[in-house]
């Protein structure tokens, strides 16, 4: 049984990364704002197992244009 865990930060997002910790995660938060000030915030997320995957984004597609009919008209 392993009894220490090595520190590695993961990407979740732009502004977010976690690290996998004894009984769970510590997520950070991190963003700049418009007046160059720097806003952070560290919270531990329960998950005894580890079990939290993360899953790539979901991509919503477009709707194709349908042809319609005034689209195969001759221009003039």
């Amino acid at each position: 049984m392993r009894k220490k865990i090595e520190w590695q930060w993961e990407l979740l997002d732009e502004f977010t990364k976690r690290a996998k910790v004894i009984g769970g995660w510590i997520v950070q938060h991190g963003s700049h704002t418009n007046k160059g000030s720097i806003c952070e915030s560290m919270t531990f997320v329960a998950d005894r197992d580890h079990e939290w995957h993360i899953m790539p984004p979901v991509v919503t597609e477009t709707a194709k244009k349908i042809a319609q009919a005034k689209d195969f008209e001759p221009r003039s």
